[in-house]
């Protein structure tokens, strides 16, 4: 479990592995109490009697267009997968009380000798497995943020759709590192911690979204959470429209060479400069916005989170300066011009302890962040910088 779980949530924890699925029938009711079958009176209109068919959910349309069924009989055996991406707040409520669906704050283990996300291209591979992963489940997103070693999500549904979830997505991302770096199974290991954020008690789901978005800035990457690429703090209270260029304008090709992956995501969702999905597209930012319902308020979370309560204790001296994925690359650099070898795992331990003390001098590195980047344990980075003093 990550050393420092959020103060606000409650104690209890649920067993980590999801029981068996219930047997019963699929899910067949859509937004209320109109129920699919008899959404056929709707033409070519969706379940909800006012979005297009077109406005839906990809994978949906998709499936009936290939199967010649009528809308009814396609959507008996469909598992909510037509709902839009903007849910409002009163309808999450009451989802919650019909059918068991609940927030949750998913936060995957630490890595101390690795690296999720090694460079930018690893960071938009994950940005655009986050939207693939909201195309074929049937959980909503209220908040993610990718850090190098690191995830965190705030999602929305039932506890075998969130560890579905998840997992689907550490699966995706583990085959893409395999394919990159040659490494296998190597989010196996990597834990992951779902704790539910009760609606009831205060602003606990404030608080909670608030603690996603500010890792960033604990970590001294940025000033604000809108400034961080690799997740959706850019996406609320944005006064202009989320601008890019719509996936249906995109070859299928380019498309599966940008997913890494055959995946049809809608058509309507748009594809940003920095050469991944927009999030705005699949987050529910409106849920988020009336939850917080100024940007003064969130404002306000945000700077009073526990995140930023621990920055401003450690008077950010302690901090490392720059980004892992800045570090990563001097390495072998390093290691090539101070000793004239390849790679960190060549050298001496004299070497290797005057390769930490060069590191932490030209990059204000702590021992976590040497650690990572050279693949070392904690205790055995820690021993290494104990002896170059």
């Amino acid at each position: 479990l990550p050393s420092s779980l959020p103060p606000f949530l409650p104690s209890s924890l649920p067993p980590f592995l999801p029981p068996s699925p219930p047997a019963g029938p699929s899910l067949n009711r859509a937004y209320g109490s109109k129920r699919w079958d008899d959404m056929s009176k709707y033409g070519p209109k969706c379940a909800y009697g006012s979005k297009p068919w077109d406005d839906m959910h990809g994978a949906g349309k998709i499936l009936l267009g290939k199967s010649r069924r009528t809308l009814a009989e396609f959507c008996e055996n469909l598992i909510f997968a037509g709902r839009p991406v903007n849910l409002s707040r009163r309808w999450i409520n009451g989802m919650t009380m019909k059918r068991g669906r609940k927030i949750w704050l998913v936060t995957t283990e630490h890595l101390e000798d690795g690296l999720w996300f090694r460079d930018d291209d690893d960071f938009k591979v994950g940005m655009n497995y986050v939207a693939v992963q909201v195309a074929v489940s049937n959980v909503v997103v209220l908040v993610f943020i990718l850090m190098s070693n690191h995830v965190h999500f705030v999602l929305f549904g039932t506890w075998e759709e969130v560890v579905a979830f998840v997992n689907g997505y550490k699966m995706r991302y583990a085959k893409y590192l395999q394919r990159k770096y040659g490494v296998r199974e190597f989010l196996r290991r990597n834990g992951v911690d779902i704790r539910e954020v009760p609606e009831d008690e205060g602003e606990v789901v404030e608080r909670a979204i608030a603690y996603v978005q500010m890792n960033c800035v604990a970590a001294n990457i940025c000033s604000h959470p809108t400034h961080y690429p690799w997740g959706c703090g850019q996406a609320f209270f944005h006064p202009a429209k989320a601008g890019g260029r719509p996936l249906g304008e995109i070859s299928a090709r380019a498309k599966r060479r940008m997913l890494h992956c055959a995946m049809d995501l809608p058509d309507t969702w748009l594809l940003g400069e920095d050469g991944y999905v927009i999030p705005a597209c699949y987050v529910n930012v409106r849920y988020v916005e009336q939850l917080y319902r100024t940007p003064n308020r969130m404002n306000y979370f945000l700077n009073t989170s526990s995140k930023a309560r621990k920055r401003v204790a450690s008077g950010e001296t302690g901090l490392p300066s720059f980004r892992d994925q800045v570090v990563l690359p001097a390495v072998p650099e390093l290691c090539k011009s101070l000793f004239s070898k390849s790679s960190f795992g060549d050298l001496e331990r004299e070497e290797q302890v005057e390769l930490l003390r060069q590191l932490r001098f030209r990059f204000s590195s702590d021992v976590n962040q040497l650690a990572r980047v050279t693949g070392l344990t904690y205790a055995a980075a820690a021993r290494l910088l104990e002896d170059s003093e």
